[in-house]
């Protein structure tokens, strides 16, 4: 009984339904780190936290997916974004 509450039922991602069947779209995966530096910074430092420091960042790390019809002109506006 315990173990059926503790699954996790999750819906699979947009494009395993392929919704655009009839397009090709580029699918581009970006990842941004929306961590606090200065904590990630102290937690390196100490010898013993880098374990914690490691987890910290892995968990504060957005992985982003986007399927765009052309992903040169997405490329170009991200790098000059910069």
């Amino acid at each position: 009984m315990l173990s059926a509450l503790l699954r996790v039922h999750r819906m699979p991602p947009l494009s395993v339904f392929n919704l655009n069947q009839g397009n090709k779209m580029d699918k581009v995966t970006r990842y941004e780190w929306q961590g606090n530096g200065i904590l990630l910074f102290l937690l390196c430092l100490l010898g013993i936290t880098i374990p914690i420091a490691a987890v910290y960042y892995i968990e504060n790390l957005l992985r982003i997916e986007t399927e765009v019809s052309d992903g040169e002109k997405l490329t170009e506006f991200l790098r000059a974004k910069k």
